[in-house]
C-alpha cells in the first residue's frame, strides 16, 4: 500500500471529488463543488481543496477560500456568513488522514502572505476537536451553537407526527397558518427571487443586520443546481407574502433565507411555509433540518427555532491573525471589514482585550 499524500486541488480538478463525496456519510452542501462555485462568484475569491490521497483514491478533503488584498491574504474554511468547512473523510476514524489535512491547512495559513485565517468546523467533526487544536494551537478557539431538527420518517401519519415534534406554541401557530387561505408555490421564477431579495433587504434594515446582495441570490440560482435548492413562496390574493430559500443535499436541509412581508406577520405565513416545506422534503427522503448558527444574544430567535424541535449542537471556530492586521483591525474595524467582504477575520468581542 502506498503512503498517504497531500494534493491541492484547483477548480478544474473538482470533478475528481464526485466519487469521493458519494461515499461520505457526513457530506453536506458546504463540501460540494456547486457551493464552492457559488462562493467564487459571490466573493470574487479563489476556492481550492486540500485532498488526502492513497493509491489514487481520495480519502479526505479540506476546502478553503482565499481572498487577496494589500493588507494580506485572508483564508476561510469556509467564507460567507459562517459556512462550515473543515475536514470531510470517508472514514471518520482515520485520524492520520485528518491530521495530514489539518497540518497541510496549518502550513498554508502560516505562510508569510497570509494575514488571517478561520476554520469553521462541521458538527460531524466536533468529536475530533483535539486533532484540530493539536496543529492550530496558536489560534483563538471559539465555541458556537447551531440548531438542528431531526425530521420524522415518512408514513401515513406524517403531518401529525411532524406537528407532535413541535412545541405547543409552534403547533398552534402552524394550525393557525393553515387556516389563512395561503397558497403554496414551489417555484424558480425570477419574480419570486426578486420578492425574496426585496423582503430580505427590508427585514435586515429593520433589524440592523447585514444583508446579502442581489448578485449573491443570483449566484445561488445560477451555480447551485435546482435539485439542490428550493424556493417556497406563500401567496394570498395572488401576491407573495412570505418566502423561504433552502439548500439540501445528502438528506440534510439548510435553512438559508426566510422572509416575510411585515403586514402579514400575524397571519403566520412563514410558519405555513416551514411546515409545508418540511412535509415535502421528508417525502423526498430528507431526515435533518439545519437551522444554522444562533448567537447567545438572539434569545427570541433561538426560542423560535427550538419550537420546531431544534436541538442545540456545539461547533468550534479556530482563528489565527497576524499582529499587523490585528492592530489595523483595532484602529479601523469598519475599513478592514470592508476590504474583506463576506470573510471572517477575527472575533470582534476580543478586540479590546
Amino acid at each position: 500500500m502506498s503512503e498517504l499524500s497531500i494534493k491541492i486541488l484547483k477548480k478544474n480538478e473538482f470533478s475528481q471529488l464526485n466519487r469521493f463525496l458519494a461515499k461520505c456519510p457526513h457530506s453536506t452542501m458546504y463540501h460540494s463543488q456547486h457551493f464552492w462555485a457559488f462562493l467564487e462568484t459571490a466573493t470574487n475569491a479563489e476556492v481550492s481543496c486540500i485532498a488526502a490521497i492513497q493509491n489514487s483514491i481520495i480519502l479526505g478533503i479540506l476546502p478553503l477560500v482565499s481572498y487577496e488584498e494589500k493588507l494580506g491574504t485572508v483564508i476561510n474554511s469556509l467564507s460567507w456568513f459562517g459556512s462550515h468547512g473543515g475536514c470531510l473523510l470517508v472514514n471518520s476514524n482515520q485520524s492520520d488522514v485528518r491530521q495530514a489535512l489539518i497540518k497541510s491547512y496549518s502550513d498554508i495559513v502560516n505562510k508569510p502572505e497570509v494575514s488571517a485565517s478561520t476554520l469553521i468546523m462541521p458538527t460531524a467533526e466536533e468529536q475530533h476537536i483535539k486533532d484540530y487544536i493539536l496543529h492550530l494551537s496558536e489560534g483563538v478557539v471559539q465555541q458556537r451553537r447551531t440548531q438542528v431538527s431531526q425530521l420524522p420518517l415518512y408514513n401515513e401519519t406524517l403531518e401529525k407526527n411532524l406537528l407532535d415534534s413541535y412545541s405547543q406554541k409552534t403547533r398552534n401557530l402552524v394550525r393557525k397558518s393553515l387556516k389563512q387561505n395561503f397558497s403554496l408555490i414551489h417555484s424558480d421564477e425570477l419574480i419570486f427571487w426578486k420578492y425574496l431579495h426585496e423582503e430580505h433587504l427590508r427585514g435586515c434594515q429593520a433589524n440592523g443586520a447585514p444583508a446579502k446582495p442581489w448578485n449573491h441570490f443570483m449566484a445561488i440560482r445560477n451555480k447551485i443546481p435546482s435539485q439542490l435548492r428550493s424556493l417556497f413562496v406563500a401567496q394570498r390574493d395572488n401576491r407573495p407574502v412570505a418566502a423561504l430559500l433552502l439548500l439540501h443535499n445528502n438528506k440534510q436541509v439548510e435553512y438559508l433565507i426566510p422572509t416575510i412581508s411585515a403586514e402579514y406577520r400575524s397571519s403566520q405565513p412563514l410558519s405555513f411555509l416551514i411546515f409545508n416545506a418540511m412535509v415535502k422534503l421528508i417525502k423526498d427522503g430528507y431526515t435533518q433540518w439545519n437551522w444554522g448558527g444562533t448567537s447567545d444574544s438572539l434569545k427570541s430567535l433561538h426560542h423560535f427555532k427550538a419550537g420546531w424541535g431544534a436541538k442545540d449542537i456545539t461547533y468550534h471556530m479556530i482563528t489565527k491573525i497576524k499582529p499587523e492586521l490585528l492592530a489595523e483591525l483595532k484602529r479601523d474595524r469598519l475599513s478592514v471589514s470592508q476590504r474583506y467582504p463576506f470573510f471572517y477575520i477575527y472575533p470582534y468581542q476580543y478586540l479590546k482585550q
